[in-house]
């Protein structure tokens, strides 16, 4: 009987109930802060769309799928990608991207440079719009490199890219992804 009543035994049921109830509680604080993400990137693109319009853009697709292949050696790698908008307006097409919050739509912050480069090289674009709706922003992005003379439309750019006759572009994106995968690990 002497032992249940030992404060190490105490300590110990206390310590472990406690992990449970900590593990527990930042369990269900991660799922409220990425409901709550959801919720403001939906909101934000449904602002976008208001915003793109009236800036005289129109919307051609939304939540578009692409994909590119990255080789090395031997291996091939597809990556698949989501475009929140493709846009169009005096004939050009585009990719927008839509962020919101503090640092999203910073250009000087990494993860939207990144994110915003595969696109211009996975889009075969010459730029990128990257729309801020919380501040009412639209800001065209382009980086500098040489895109192929030929470059292909938005519509075509998952098949021009997995023929792998653009290498340069494909290295690129394979290093976008790899930053990408690295950060997200």
């Amino acid at each position: 009987m002497r032992a249940w009543n030992s404060p190490v035994l105490s300590i110990l049921l206390g310590l472990a109930v406690g992990a449970l109830l900590m593990y527990w509680v930042q369990q269900r604080r991660e799922r409220f802060l990425a409901r709550a993400r959801n919720a403001r990137g939906q909101r934000g693109e449904e602002q976008a769309i208001q915003l793109l319009t009236a800036a005289g853009y129109a919307i051609v697709a939304r939540q578009q799928r692409a994909t590119y292949a990255l080789r090395s050696g031997d291996n091939s790698v597809q990556v698949k990608l989501s475009f929140d908008f493709v846009v169009e307006k005096d004939g050009k097409t585009c990719v927008a991207e839509v962020k919101t919050g503090a640092l999203g739509p910073q250009l000087k912050h990494a993860d939207t440079r990144r994110q915003l480069l595969e696109y211009q090289l996975a889009s075969g674009a010459n730029e990128v719009l990257l729309v801020d709706p919380e501040r009412e922003q639209i800001s065209e992005v382009s980086f500098p490199i040489a895109l192929p003379q030929a470059a292909a439309p938005v519509e075509s750019a998952a098949e021009a890219t997995s023929t792998g006759s653009v290498w340069s572009v494909a290295i690129c994106v394979a290093f976008c992804a790899l930053c990408a995968y690295l950060w997200l690990r």
